[in-house]
Parts: C-alpha cells; structure tokens; sequence
C-alpha cells in the first residue's frame, strides 16, 4: 500500500511530459495537464489526423511548392477542436476560408506573422467566442485598397482583445474598419505607412488602452481621433514626422512615446491635453527651446525621457518647479546643454538623473541641493575639469555615480564625506594621477570602483593603506588598466 502513491505520481508524471503519437511531419509533446503541443513542417488536412489533447499548434518555416490555404473546418477535420492556440509564421499562408476556425470553442489566439495574406473576411473569427489575440503583422494586407464588404468592417468579434496589424503596408484605415471590435484593448499599427489619423480611424474602439501607431508617415492627428476612446493608457507615436501635439485631447493617457519624431520646440501648450500622463518619451527629436511652462500641467509626471536633442542650457529654473512626482530624468545627449544649474522644486521622489553626454563644463555647488533622495546620477562623456566639495553633499542616498571620461585632474577630499550609501563610482577615462584613499573614508559600503583609463601612476601608500582597514572597509574591487601603474 505504501508503494502505490509514488508508482501513482510517476504515473502521472509519465502522461503529462514527453512525446505522444502525431501525424507525419509533426512533432506532438504532452508539456503539462492543460494539453499537447504539435510542432509541424506542414499542413495537410488530406492525411493529418491529430490526437484529441493537442491544445497549441505550430508551423514554422513553410516554404512547399503551393501556397498553405486553410479550408472550411479544416482543423476540427483533423482533430483539433481542442485547440487554443494556432501559430502560423514566417510561412507561405495566402488564403483563408471564413469557415476555417469552425468548431474550435476553446481558440484563444492565433499568429500569422510574416505570411502572405492579402485580406481576412470580417466573419472568420466570429463564431470563436474565446479568441483574445490575432496577430498577423508582416503580412501585405493592404486592407483598405481592396476592402469591399459592408460597412468597411475588417473583423467582427465581440472578444477580440488584442490585434496586432504591424507592417502590413496599410496606407490608409477607412471609417469603421475597427468598429465592430468594441472590446479591443491593444491595436498595433506600427510599421506601417499610414501619413493621418482621421477622426473616425478609432471610430467605437471605447475599450482600446494600447495604441501602437510607431514608425509610419503620420504628419497630421485630427483633433477628434481619440474621442471615442474612454481611458486609453498607452500611445506610441515613434518615429514619426510630428511636429506638435497641440491641441490633441487624450484624457487618462498615462504613457506617451513620442520619440524619434520632428519636433524642434516644446511649447507652453505642447501636452495640455494630456494631464494624466506618468511616463514621457521625447527622446531623439531636434528640440532646440522649452517653453518655462511646457511641463507645468504634467503634475502626475514620473518617468520624462529628453535625451539626444539640441536641448540648450541652462536650463530654466522653473521648467519642472511643478512636477514634484518625477522619479527619473534622462538630458543625456543634449550637447549644448553646458551647464547644469539648481532647479526650483521640490524632488524628493526624483532617485535617477542621467545628464551624460552633455558637453558639460560647469556644475553649480548647488546643482542637486533639492533633489536629495537621488541613487543614481551619470555625469560620464562631459568636459568636466572639477567639482565644486559639495556638489554631493544633499544626497545622502547616493549610489551609484558615473564621473567616467571627463577632463578630472583633482578631487576634493571631502567631495564624498555624506555619501555613505554609495557602492559604485566610475572615474576611469579621467586625468587622475593619484587618487587619494581619504576620499573613501566616508564611503564605508563602495564595492566598486573604476579607476581605468586615467593616468594613474601610484594607488595608495601604506599610510593610505592602513586608514582604508583602519575604517573596516568592505571589499572595494578596484579595476585599472593592464600596467597603468608603475
């Protein structure tokens, strides 16, 4: 009796892992109790007969001498009425019946990227009650050229959750192409060669959160695009030729990526249609001025990204006085900035600033006075000759500091006497020719220090030696370059 509850288990182990009987050109592995997965180099319906478990279907790299077309009911024929997922990919599918999908009520999603599909009737999907997700980017849809069927309707599905129609040479959306999908939560466009959204592109699409429309032709947003759209949380609108976004209205959005587009000036009214924002992505554009009020109605602002622009300094002092929930700033990139002086406000949630890649030359002594909770700061690839003894002396959090590849000659001894937190410091690609131990007296926890590259000819003497075991240091692992020291 003690014996049969092991022999059970391994029994059961046994049936729910390894290879099970399947069709030719299949593999069929049991992976756990929710079913099989099949893993096929095509597709026949004529001789393919499947077991009764496979729940996850997959082809891969079909290239045959004719074109895959899924027929009318053609995978309960063979089988597969258990099935919840059907992937599909970098295939050579070109047609599908409306009737194909017939039978399959468990079908949650199914992937037919990188295919050669043309057009989907609107019916196909409407008889799968539990389909979520329909992913057929790479395909050449071209859905508006040659869309004839009632109303302009790409797809008619109540559960459709997800609709990813990524680089699929979409030129344009007619009215309601998308507005029997009510409860569309994610719309993946991008990729593709779309130059407006109209205001009836996102016609009924009330549940939609996601927008993906990056790296098309958008130059112009209607007003009205997003007013169908309850409480969207997401929009990309990357690598566009955007110039502005005034007097767009995008109420509850709380991500913005508007990178890589072309605007040059951030006007007073630039996002005050978009109040909720929490994460701001105006990376790589060309913007030259910021309006002091540019931010002031981003009060829940958490994450602003403005790196790799033509950003010009100082900064004015008020431009974020107003943003008191921001988390992490990114100006890395902004050659002209120069100089980086105190800003008004109050920062206490503000832990990352990356101000690499600046052109720096001078940092007020006052530089990071309010923003006392920072861990994190990269000040690398400036020009750098000193810095001011209490430059740091506000952040107390301090952890990680990036001085990497500036002009540094000299260190003032007490330039880290409050940073008792920190446990990395990069100073390699400096001037350095000596780096006295004192300077760490008051870093009691560092692990890790960067002292490549610079021109360090002597470490430290055993005086210096024995302050560092006198103050019970923890291991600092210490990299230099191979023979820098004589």
């Amino acid at each position: 009796m003690e014996l049969r509850t092991p022999v059970l288990l391994l029994a059961l182990l046994g049936a729910c892992s390894g290879s099970i009987p399947c069709p030719q050109a299949c593999r069929c592995d049991r992976k756990s109790f929710s079913g099989a997965i099949a893993r096929c180099s095509e597709l026949d319906p004529d001789v393919q007969r499947f077991p009764l478990d496979i729940t996850r279907l997959v082809v891969e790299n079909y290239h045959g001498e004719r074109d895959l077309a899924l027929t009318d009911r053609m995978f309960s024929d063979m089988g597969l009425e258990r099935v919840t997922v059907i992937k599909i990919v970098n295939s050579t599918l070109r047609d599908i019946q409306v009737s194909a999908f017939h039978g399959l009520h468990n079908l949650q999603e199914v992937d037919f990227s990188h295919n050669r599909l043309i057009l989907i009737h609107p019916d196909t999907f409407k008889n799968n009650k539990n389909l979520a997700r329909v992913v057929l980017k790479g395909n050449p849809l071209q859905l508006t050229q040659v869309l004839e069927q009632k109303d302009h309707h790409f797809l008619n599905s109540e559960s459709l959750r997800e609709l990813d129609l990524s680089h699929c040479r979409l030129t344009q959306i007619a009215p309601k192409t998308f507005s029997n999908l009510r409860g569309l939560e994610l719309l993946d466009l991008s990729g593709n060669d779309l130059t407006e959204i109209k205001a009836d592109t996102l016609a009924n699409l009330e549940s939609l959160e996601d927008l993906y429309l990056a790296y098309n032709s958008i130059s112009k947003i209607d007003p009205n695009a997003f007013n169908d759209i309850d409480d969207m949380i997401k929009l990309s609108l990357r690598g566009n030729p955007i110039k502005t976004l005034e007097g767009i209205e995008v109420p509850g959005l709380a991500e913005l990526d508007i990178s890589e587009c072309d605007l040059e000036i951030l006007a007073g009214a630039s996002f005050r249609g978009f109040l909720d924002l929490e994460t701001l992505n105006l990376s790589r554009n060309s913007i030259r001025d910021i309006d002091p009020e540019a931010f002031y109605n981003l009060l829940n602002l958490k994450y602003l990204d403005l790196s790799f622009n033509m950003i010009r300094g100082p900064l004015d002092d008020s431009l974020f006085s107003l943003n008191q929930k921001l988390e992490t700033i990114s100006l890395a990139g902004n050659k002209e900035l120069k100089v980086f002086k105190e800003l008004f406000g109050s920062f206490s949630r503000l832990y990352h600033i990356d101000l690499s890649d600046c052109g720096l030359i001078d940092l007020s002594d006052s530089a990071f006075i309010n923003m006392y909770n920072l861990a994190r700061v990269n000040m690398s690839n400036n020009y750098l000759q000193h810095l001011k003894p209490h430059l740091f002396e506000a952040l107390t959090h301090l952890s990680v500091l990036d001085l990497s590849n500036n002009r540094l000659h000299y260190l003032n001894n007490k330039l880290f006497s409050t940073n008792k937190k920190l446990i990395k410091l990069s100073l390699a690609g400096n001037f350095f020719r000596h780096v006295p131990a004192v300077l760490f007296q008051t870093t009691p926890i560092l692990e890790w220090l960067d002292l490549s590259n610079c021109r360090i000819v002597t470490l430290w003497n055993i005086t210096e030696a024995i302050i560092l075991k006198d103050k019970k240091y923890s291991a600092i692992y210490v990299i230099l370059t191979y023979r820098e020291i004589n």
